[in-house]
């Protein structure tokens, strides 16, 4: 395509469209819940092609790719939209692989997985006879699943309902260590720190990221959740867990915190990095 031509020229004032409307857009955010999925949209909006951002624009509508990869987790109480194809949407968030065995060795969810859903809508994504509201419904739930896949507790252990039942205090509050890494932690977190850590990035690293296969994404969260836990042992990283008073975190907070942080600033860069690939091969054909 030429630059200046009058396609060039449209697309560039989609892509400009799309980025005033995500600038607009409220700063309350929820994280790995809402700020996470909303930076990791913005890191992949970066990086589309003038070809993909006519076509997302053209099935968004309305509607802006920071809004769509927040749609998945908007749904959850609507008991109208829990099940698709006879399957639980809530079971799609997050994909249980205990240690020492891969996807293809497990016992599948009947009411599907992460990955299992992700293939699922990139194939309606690409899928030429999919209508406007499949491929609208497919970019929502693309965008949602590549964050869940790079949150190593998305991909946590089964016994503890990766991390949610692992109760602690922080910064004076309970939560639990799940909700701590999706949110607590980034919320406190000066504004654009991640997209400014993830301009630093070479784009020759960033193009490695974007090589990487789903598998892989799977198998690094899976190496990296056991980080997670603090006080963790080699035989059982969910051992504090069982039982007894919340973990009080305080102590140890700012140690924590340092070692956590630029696994998640990574973990958020690597999945906008890759939802952009992503999109560019569905929709850049």
């Amino acid at each position: 395509m030429r630059i200046g031509s009058p396609t060039w020229v449209q697309n560039v004032f989609l892509a400009s469209l799309l980025w005033i409307s995500m600038a607009l857009r409220p700063t309350d955010a929820l994280a790995w819940g809402q700020l996470g999925h909303e930076t990791i949209a913005q890191i992949a909006l970066g990086r589309l092609t003038s070809k993909t951002l006519g076509k997302l624009s053209a099935i968004l509508g309305p509607e802006t790719l920071l809004e769509a990869s927040n749609y998945p987790d908007r749904i959850r109480g609507d008991r109208s939209k829990s099940i698709q194809d006879g399957q639980l949407v809530s079971n799609w968030h997050y994909l249980n692989i205990p240690d020492g065995l891969t996807y293809e060795q497990i016992d599948k969810n009947p009411n599907g997985d992460a990955y299992a859903a992700f293939q699922k809508m990139k194939k309606k994504l690409i899928d030429p006879k999919s209508g406007p509201a499949d491929k609208l419904e497919a970019v929502r739930w693309i965008a949602h699943l590549v964050g869940d896949i790079h949150q190593p507790l998305h991909l946590g252990y089964a016994e503890d309902r990766g991390g949610n039942d692992c109760h602690i205090h922080w910064a004076g509050h309970k939560t639990n260590l799940h909700a701590l890494i999706d949110a607590v932690m980034i919320d406190a977190w000066p504004a654009n720190e991640i997209l400014t850590s993830a301009a630093k990035i070479s784009e020759k690293k960033k193009l490695a990221m974007a090589r990487a296969p789903v598998r892989e994404w799977i198998q690094e969260s899976i190496a990296l959740r056991r980080i997670f836990y603090p006080r963790s042992t080699a035989a059982n990283p969910y051992d504090y867990c069982a039982g007894g008073e919340p973990l009080a975190m305080e102590s140890f907070a700012k140690k924590y915190e340092a070692q956590i942080k630029p696994i998640i600033e990574k973990r958020i860069l690597q999945a906008g990095v890759r939802l952009g690939a992503v999109l560019n091969e569905a929709l850049g054909r």
